[in-house]
C-alpha cells in the first residue's frame, strides 16, 4: 500500500533511482539569533541585591518595592535558567511569582518594570487593562498580549515564552466598587460583569496554556481560499511572568479609614504624622491590603489568588522629586540638557532651581510626571528664541522657574548684536548649502550686498528667521532653480552669485538673465528635465 501511495505522489519514477527526499528547511537567520538571545537568559546569575543596586541607579526611594521585585525576578529567572539547561525541568510543577504593584500614578511603577526588562534583556509588553474585553471582538483580549511578546522577540517564539507582560490600571477592572464616574455609573451590573469576564480571560493565560501565534480570525481567509489547513505555531505561557499594577485610590481611602489612628475626645486632633510619609509625601495604606481587601474592591478571588507577590510603592513628595532630578541616571533633566545642546546652548540648572521645579511638580499631584510638565512650561519659550539669538549659555535659577518670560527677556537683552549677526550670517551659509544639496551640480552664493540686506531685514523683523526671509524672497516657488537650470543647460555654468537685485526683484532680474543667454544651438539635443529637477526648494 505504501508503494501505491508513492506512485500516486510521483507517477514518473525511474526504476533504480532513489527517490528524492524533501530538503530540510535551512534555519533562518532569525532562528540562529534565537539561541544567542536565549543564551543570555540561560546565563542568568544575578542576585537580588545586585538587581536592587541596579534599580537604585534609576529609581528614587521605593526600597520595599525594589527588594520584593528583585527577589521575585531572580526566583523566576533562576527557574527559567534551569529549564533551558534541562528539558525535564519544563515539566515540573511551577507556581509563578506573578506580581501586583500598587501605588498612585507617577510613583514609578512602569519605570521600574521597564528598567528591570532592560536589565534582563527579555521581551517586554505593556498594556492598559482598560482596552481589554472578554471576547476580544471589540478591543483586545489577554491572548493578544502573548502574541505581542512574539512581536517584541522579533518572531522568536522560544524567546517570547520567557518574557514579561505588564498590565497597568488593573484597578479599573473593579471601577464599579472604587466609585464609578461618568458613563460607568450608568453601566451598572453589565459593566461589573464585563470586568469579571476580562479578569477570567487573564486567568487562562496566567496559568500554563498554549496560545496560537496567529489570531484565529487571521487564518479564516486562508482556509476559505483553499490550500492546506494552517498549522500555526503556539507559545506556552507557563514561564511568562505577569505583572499587574494600579492606583487603587478607593481601596487606599478605605484602608486609611480602617487603620489610621483616630482622635478620641473633644478638641483632640489626629497626629499629622499619620497623614504624611517621610519626605513630605502623603501617606499610603496600600501596604496593609490583604487578599480579602482586593476581593472586596472587586477583583475575583481566583484572579488575586494567582498573584502571590504584592508590593506597594510610596507616593512621591517634593524632596523625592528633587532626588530624581539630581541623582537618577534617567533624570528628565538630562534630556533637556541634550535638547539645548542640539541648538548649541549649554544649559546649567542651579540648586535652587531644582528645588523650585520639584516643589512646582509636587503641586501638580501627578508624581514624577509633574517634573516634565514644569520643565516644559519653564523652557518652551527658551527653546523657541535662543537658537536664533546666538546665545550659547543658559543659566536657570529659581527666578527663571517662577517667571520664565522675564528671565528670557533679560537673556535676550544681554545678547550682543554682533553675536546675533554672526548667527544670521551663518544662516546664509546654511541657505547656500541647502540649495546646493537639492540642485546639484548647481551652487549659489549670496553677494555681499544681498547678504547684508537679508541680515538687516532679519534684524528689523525679529519674529522671522533669515532662512524664512530668504525663502520668501528667492526660493519658495522654485522659479529661481528652474531659471538657473535653464542657464546651466545652455551654457554649462554651475555656480551663481545671487545679487541684491535678485533679492529685491527676482522675477525681473531672472528675465534679464534669461534674455541675455546666447541663442540655443539647434544641433544640441534637448535636455530632458528629471523629476528631481522639478523638486522645489
Amino acid at each position: 500500500d505504501d508503494d501505491d501511495d508513492d506512485d500516486d505522489d510521483e507517477p514518473f519514477v525511474v526504476v533504480g533511482t532513489p527517490k528524492k527526499r524533501k530538503k530540510r528547511k535551512r534555519k533562518a537567520p532569525q532562528e540562529e539569533a534565537r539561541s544567542e538571545a536565549l543564551e543570555r537568559i540561560a546565563r542568568f546569575d544575578l542576585r537580588p541585591r545586585e538587581v536592587r543596586e541596579h534599580l537604585d541607579r534609576y529609581v528614587v526611594r521605593q526600597d520595599d518595592a525594589k527588594k520584593v521585585l528583585s527577589v521575585a525576578i531572580c526566583d523566576h529567572y533562576n527557574v527559567v535558567r534551569r529549564c533551558l539547561a534541562d528539558d525535564s525541568e519544563k515539566a515540573a510543577e511551577y507556581s509563578k511569582p506573578n506580581i501586583l504593584v500598587l501605588g498612585p500614578s507617577g510613583s514609578g511603577k512602569t519605570y521600574i518594570m521597564r528598567t528591570l526588562a532592560k536589565l534582563l534583556g527579555v521581551p517586554f509588553v505593556k498594556a492598559d487593562a482598560t482596552k481589554f474585553t472578554e471576547t476580544g471582538i471589540v478591543g483586545e483580549d489577554a491572548e493578544d498580549l502573548v502574541r505581542s511578546l512574539v512581536e517584541q522577540a522579533d518572531g522568536d517564539v522560544a524567546l517570547a515564552q520567557y518574557g514579561i507582560i505588564y498590565v497597568d490600571e488593573i484597578d479599573k477592572l473593579c471601577r464599579g466598587e472604587q466609585g464609578p464616574t461618568g458613563g460607568a455609573a450608568s453601566a451598572g451590573g453589565a459593566s461589573a460583569a464585563g470586568n469579571r469576564g476580562v479578569q477570567n480571560t487573564f486567568l487562562k493565560v496566567m496559568e500554563e496554556t498554549d496560545v496560537s501565534v496567529n489570531k484565529q480570525s487571521s487564518m479564516i481567509p486562508q482556509i476559505f481560499l483553499g490550500g492546506e489547513s494552517p498549522q500555526p505555531q503556539r507559545i506556552s505561557t507557563k514561564h511568562v511572568l505577569f505583572i499587574f499594577s494600579g492606583a487603587f485610590t478607593g481601596l487606599d481611602a478605605r484602608l486609611k479609614a480602617k487603620h489610621a489612628p483616630k482622635a478620641m475626645g473633644f478638641g483632640i486632633e489626629a497626629s499629622p504624622e499619620a497623614e504624611t510619609a517621610p519626605g513630605d509625601a502623603p501617606a499610603s495604606f496600600l501596604k496593609k491590603a490583604t487578599s480579602a481587601d482586593f476581593v472586596d474592591a472587586g477583583l475575583e478571588t481566583e484572579f488575586i489568588g494567582r498573584i502571590p507577590v504584592r508590593v506597594a510603592v510610596d507616593p512621591l513628595g517634593a524632596r523625592d522629586l528633587e532626588l530624581i532630578l539630581m541623582q537618577s541616571e534617567g533624570s528628565v533633566l538630562r534630556q533637556y540638557e541634550r535638547d539645548f545642546k542640539g541648538y548649541g546652548v549649554d544649559l546649567t540648572v542651579e540648586r535652587d532651581a531644582i528645588s523650585a521645579i520639584a516643589a512646582a511638580a509636587a503641586e501638580e499631584k501627578t508624581g514624577a510626571r509633574g517634573l516634565v510638565t514644569v520643565l516644559e512650561r519653564t523652557f518652551r519659550e527658551f527653546k523657541y528664541e535662543l537658537p536664533c539669538a546666538g546665545i550659547t549659555e543658559l543659566g536657570c535659577d529659581a527666578a527663571t522657574v517662577a517667571d520664565p518670560r522675564s528671565a528670557l527677556d533679560r537673556a535676550l537683552a544681554k545678547a550682543a548684536n554682533a553675536t546675533r549677526e554672526a548667527v544670521r550670517r551663518a544662516d546664509c551659509r546654511r541657505v547656500e548649502a541647502s540649495f546646493g544639496r537639492r540642485h546639484a551640480p548647481l551652487t549659489i552664493s549670496l553677494a555681499p550686498a544681498a547678504e547684508d540686506f537679508l541680515v538687516a531685514e532679519c534684524a528689523h523683523a525679529p519674529d522671522r528667521s533669515l532662512r524664512g526671509l530668504a525663502g520668501a524672497s528667492l526660493f519658495d516657488d522654485g522659479a529661481l532653480a528652474k531659471a538657473l537650470k535653464r542657464i546651466y543647460d545652455r551654457t554649462g555654468r554651475t555656480h551663481f552669485e545671487l545679487s541684491l537685485d535678485l533679492v529685491l526683484d527676482r522675477d525681473a532680474t531672472l528675465k534679464r538673465m534669461l534674455d541675455a543667454l546666447p541663442p540655443e544651438d539647434p544641433d544640441k539635443p534637448d535636455v530632458v528635465a528629471t523629476d528631481e529637477d522639478e523638486d522645489e526648494d
